[in-house]
């Protein structure tokens, strides 16, 4: 299962929204993700993914923006515990 289908059959259940309608497309204030909903979506997604979310300013507008951030986040190397990122 890649990114996308994860993402959808998590704003699925989190929504109660079927998942066909839950395309690339949609932009995610549509299925009901308004900013405290966004910050909820975002623990929900570093607990599936298993990645960790930075604190900065990244304008996604649609399920397909965010599926393709995670994607970013997955590459990037983890800093080892303890240790800062250069």
């Amino acid at each position: 299962m890649n990114t996308l289908d994860k993402l959808q059959d998590l704003l699925s259940k989190e929504y109660a929204l079927p998942r066909e309608v839950v395309t690339p497309e949609t932009a995610l204030d549509a299925v009901g993700v308004d900013s405290l909903g966004m910050m909820e979506l975002l623990f929900e997604i570093e607990k599936t993914f298993d990645i960790v979310i930075p604190n900065e300013q990244v304008e996604l507008k649609t399920v397909g923006q965010l599926a393709a951030y995670i994607d970013h986040l997955r590459v990037q190397p983890r800093a080892a515990p303890g240790l800062a990122a250069s």
